[in-house]
């Protein structure tokens, strides 16, 4: 569970780690609740998820609140795999947005999930490079 001060602790982390990653120009709210994930067949829950506004360098991350009770190295790569998502928003965007009229419906469907999925290996690939190079947070007292 996390406490107000948490928050507060998590918010600063995040700002910190994305001036670190280049994403100075982009805003940032930071949520915690339960964020938006895909219905998974394996069931998993997501520690987080990334919202990025289409043609603004702002996005709201949404933390699960059982991030806090969690290790601080996967809150870390969590943290930089959220904000790696936003370097690949405009990617993204174009794929989702651009293509359907072009291809039909169905054809878009198998085209964009598995854009999706690529994306999420490279993303969490990514996330694991940079991750062991940054700070762990310091959670307050």
């Amino acid at each position: 569970m996390m406490r107000k001060c948490d928050r507060k602790a998590l918010g600063k982390y995040v700002r910190w780690i994305a001036n670190e990653m280049e994403l100075r120009d982009w805003t940032f709210n930071v949520v915690v609740g339960r964020p938006d994930s895909p219905l998974n067949p394996d069931g998993h829950e997501w520690g987080a998820s990334c919202g990025p506004i289409p043609g603004r360098k702002a996005a709201t991350l949404t933390f699960a609140p059982w991030l806090r009770d969690g290790s601080r190295e996967d809150l870390r790569q969590c943290v930089v795999h959220e904000l790696t998502h936003c370097h690949f928003f405009g990617l993204w965007d174009t794929a989702r947005r651009d293509t359907l009229a072009q291809m039909g419906q169905g054809a878009y469907d198998v085209w964009i999930a598995g854009v999706e999925r690529h994306m999420e290996y490279g993303v969490d690939a990514m996330a694991d490079a940079l991750a062991k190079h940054l700070p762990l947070i310091e959670w307050p007292d």
